[in-house]
Order: structure tokens, then sequence, then C-alpha cells
């Protein structure tokens, strides 16, 4: 399970094109998995330029017959001297039985080596044809097409074509429904179908009131959710889990931010794109002036968020007078329901359920607040405002500010534990001696 991650990426059909900060993981902490940057999964030719040794989607089709050996020296390439042979060989065999995509590509080898090779493409499943029902599982051979020929076939804007001879990658679109299968094959070794474009939120026939299709970010919550007695790999693989939620929330952002880039209209940002308005809105220098892309006070961290939430808590401040009580409430991974939630699939920490973490850190939170707000913990109360932040190892945490009805009163009045900053010469006395 610790080179899980790399495991996977011996069978990646596509690249992983990000920079991932290892930087976080130098000291005896749990694994991180943090990336900077955007992320970009781009798939090349069949075949492997001359001079170049195959790699990714490739491998399954470019020497074969020593296709364990050139898995073995990507793997001592990347520093992973530690992959085991027959760990590898066994992979081989698992995806050749099961995965139809492998299958696909081991037709277009089949095909490569004939003695009049024809020019191919290879055509993972993108938007359904119009003959076949769009809700529906497909089969498994309809996951891929090989697609003899010149490229005659009607192609979306975002499907992938794998060609014979490609002069440079492609960028796969992160609503393509075989994007996780093709990054992920370990999680996903039978080829499962992934989001895509017009997943009915209720039966076909059923009354509907509102939105019809699932979001993009439903559709991974779903497929991430814990039930018990069912396996559930994107949850349960270690670290190969921690990258794989990465990537549904970096695709999850990377679908809102191009639904804002092409509907700047809707959002009324013209008024940011004129010389005149930026003058007014203190611009001095011409480097700004130009069309600006604007997100919406909807989207989380984005500058009219904070500015939004900044102001609703100025306005409290305002009506209710400022408040006179911090405190902070920490996530801890030792909590009963954490433990008591991860003890179901053996091997498990709290590092490798982040939705558990959260989950549970969601509901004391919830309870915590409630308890200020009914006056039983500082008493009866004016306002109360909260955000809330991640640790570096993962953890959350919120910072809460509480304005009390009475008198203000000091925190030894209150008996509450306070924290006090320690100093080297006081570091070895015991708790007991702050009494």
């Amino acid at each position: 399970m610790r080179l899980i991650r790399q495991y996977n990426s011996l069978f990646a059909f596509t690249s992983l094109g990000v920079h991932v900060d290892n930087s976080i993981n130098t000291g005896n902490g749990p694994y991180v998995f943090r990336i900077n940057g955007v992320v970009h999964h781009r798939i090349g030719s069949p075949i492997p330029h001359v001079g170049r040794r195959p790699e990714y989607a490739q491998l399954y089709i470019y020497d074969t017959a020593n296709e364990l050996q050139n898995r073995l020296n990507i793997a001592s390439g990347e520093g992973s001297d530690q992959t085991d042979p027959q760990i590898v060989s066994d992979l081989i065999g698992m995806l050749d039985q099961h995965n139809p995509l492998v299958h696909q590509f081991r037709m277009a080898r089949d095909r490569l080596l004939s003695p009049t090779a024809p020019e191919i493409a290879i055509k993972p499943a993108g938007t359904l044809d119009n003959h076949g029902d769009r809700y529906s599982l497909p089969s498994a051979p309809e996951l891929a097409a090989l697609l003899i020929g010149g490229l005659t076939p009607n192609v979306s804007s975002f499907d992938i074509i794998v060609e014979t001879r490609m002069s440079q990658f492609k960028h796969i679109s992160p609503i393509h429904p075989a994007l996780m299968t093709m990054q992920y094959p370990l999680l996903f070794p039978y080829g499962d179908i992934g989001y895509h474009l017009g997943i009915k939120l209720k039966e076909t026939g059923a009354p509907t009131v509102g939105r019809e299709n699932v979001s993009m970010l439903e559709f991974y919550a779903y497929e991430m959710h814990y039930r018990r007695g069912e396996p559930n790999p994107t949850i349960c693989s270690g670290r190969l889990s921690q990258q794989f939620e990465v990537k549904c929330y970096s695709c999850v952002e990377a679908s809102k931010l191009s639904f804002y880039f092409f509907n700047q209209d809707l959002l009324r940002c013209e008024t940011y794109q004129g010389i005149c308005d930026a003058i007014c809105h203190g611009a001095s220098t011409g480097k700004d002036v130009g069309i600006k892309k604007m997100l919406p006070a909807s989207h989380i961290a984005s500058k009219r968020y904070m500015q939004q939430n900044y102001h609703d808590c100025m306005a409290i401040c305002r009506a209710y007078g400022p408040p006179d009580k911090f405190t902070t409430f920490t996530c801890n991974s030792k909590w009963p329901e954490i433990e008591e939630a991860i003890r179901f699939e053996p091997g498990q920490k709290a590092c490798d359920r982040a939705d558990m973490v959260v989950r549970v850190f969601h509901m004391k939170l919830e309870e915590y607040l409630d308890h200020i707000k009914e006056g039983r913990i500082f008493g009866p109360i004016r306002a109360v405002a909260h955000t809330n932040e991640f640790q570096k190892r993962g953890l959350p945490h919120s910072h809460i500010l509480v304005g009390s009805l009475g008198p203000i009163v000091s925190p030894l009045q209150l008996k509450l534990i306070s924290t006090f900053l320690l100093n080297y010469q006081i570091l070895k006395r015991t708790p007991w001696d702050f009494h």
C-alpha cells in the first residue's frame, strides 16, 4: 500500500501534468498529497518517437514482449527501486483480463503488427452516439472504439482521439467519461464510466422540479461515500486515494472556472473592462485595463466571496457591537467517532479518510455553535461568527468570535481553559504548574 501511487503510475494511460509538492512530507507526520498549479492530463501517440522509450498508454501497444521490463525500467527511473516484479506481472494479467480499455489497446497492437498495418485511431468513450441510451450503463466494449483508416466519424470537442502518428500530446477534458479510468486503472480495473454531462438526477420519466442533471460535485461525493459492506477502492487505497480526491477537487474547480470564463456576461463584468471604469475604480496605469475575468461571490475563496463575508461581519459588529471572546475549535484525529468509523477497514488511519474526518468535525462544530448560541457556554450572546481553516497536515479547525450580551468578564471568571505562550524556561514544567 505504501507504493500504490507508483504502481498506479506504471499502468496509467495518461500523464499527471502537475507539480507535486513533497516539501511538506519532510517530517514524521502523516503523508499529505499536495499539488501546485493546474492539473493537466495528456496522452500521446500509441507509438513512441524514435529514440524515446515507451510510456503510459504506449506500454500497452509497443514492445509488449518486454512489457514487464519496460514498466520496471520506468519505475527505476522514477526512483522506485522497491517495485516488486511479481506484483507488476500480476497487475498486467489482471488488467488484460478485466479492463475493456486495455483490450482496445491490445487490439490496436495486433493491428499494427499485421503486415499491412493501417492507420488507426483509438477513441475512448466520450459523448455517446445518437443511437444509444445516454443514461444506461454502457457495455464493456463501448468504453473505447478502434477506428480503422481515416477519422471519419463525428468527433465531439471533448473526445480523445489517439492517432497512430501524433506530433504532440493532447489534453483530456475534466468532463471526459474515461478520464478517471485512464488515470487510475488500479481504482477502476473494470473500466468504469466516470462523470459525464447529462446524468439524470432522477429516473427517466419521474417528475422533476428545478435541476434535472447531476453535478460533478454530487457525482464525486456519491462515489467517495463509504457504504458498509460495499468495497470502495476510491477511499480505501491509502495514498492513491488522497491523489484521487485531490484530482476530483481539481476537476470540480476546473469545471466551475470554465463556466465562469465563458459566462462573464451573467456576472455583469462589463463595468470592469472599460478604461473609464478602470480609472473610476482607482487604476492609475494602463496595465490593468482590458478584459478581466471575474469570479462570483458564490465561488469560495474568490475576491468577491471574501469581501462579502468581511462586509457581513462588519455589519454584525455595527449592529450588535464588537466581539469580546475568541475561541478555537480544533479537530482531533483521536475522537472516538473517527476511530469507530475507520475501524471497519483494517489498516486505515485518520489521515487516509479525510472524508470521515471532515464529516465528524462538521457535526461536532455545528453542535458546539448551537451550544454557544443557546447560551450554554458563555451565557447569553449578541452575535457569533466563525471561519474554518485547515492545518498543514489536513486537520480542520475553526476560529470563532463571540459577542456576549452581558458585561465583559475575564476567562478566569468563566472557569475556561486558557492557553499560554510558553518560553524555553518553562517548557519542562507540568501542566499542573499553570493552575
